[in-house]
């Protein structure tokens, strides 16, 4: 005989006895005095996780919103980098601009506007960008004057 038979033999289930879906679980008043506690006895551990010969490792629980906040900040940080790196430029570009160039042309000491030496100085100074900066690679006025002196072939005194 097999044991659930021998459990639920003597059942006959009919329409009005069978199962029907409820919520939760229905309990008598009755039944639940009629019901004994059974107190089991607790099962310990035989081996503490010192005995262990291999130490079990505990998985970090990542949060999410830490996983986002920290992959924002890398992507503001390379922004940043870029945006610092882009003013430099701007700055560097700035600094050759020809209007800038001849502005400080026109302020050194001596120089004439549109005097042989300033006309070949400009010619010179806006024909390329290198000029420009071999210009201003010097720091004091008098390096900028030789400078344009030796590369125009023109004197600032007027002379050849």
């Amino acid at each position: 005989m097999d044991m659930n038979e021998a459990e639920s033999g003597t059942v006959t289930v009919t329409g009005e006895e069978g199962w029907s879906a409820q919520q939760g679980e229905a309990i008598d008043e009755d039944e639940s005095d009629d019901s004994v506690d059974i107190d089991m006895p607790r099962i310990e551990e035989t081996q503490g996780r010192d005995g262990c010969s291999r130490p079990k490792r505990k998985r970090k629980e990542v949060d999410p919103f830490v996983q986002v906040y920290v992959a924002r900040n890398a992507i503001l940080q390379e922004k940043n980098r870029l945006f610092e790196k882009m003013v430099q430029m701007m700055e560097r570009d700035q600094t050759y601009r020809v209007e800038h160039v001849v502005k400080i042309l026109n302020e050194l000491p001596g120089v004439i506007k549109w005097s042989p030496f300033h006309i070949a100085a400009l010619k010179h100074l806006i024909a390329d960008v290198a000029n420009r900066q071999g210009f201003m690679a010097f720091s004091s006025a008098d390096d900028k004057i030789c400078y344009l002196e030796y590369r125009t072939g023109i004197k600032l005194s007027g002379g050849l």
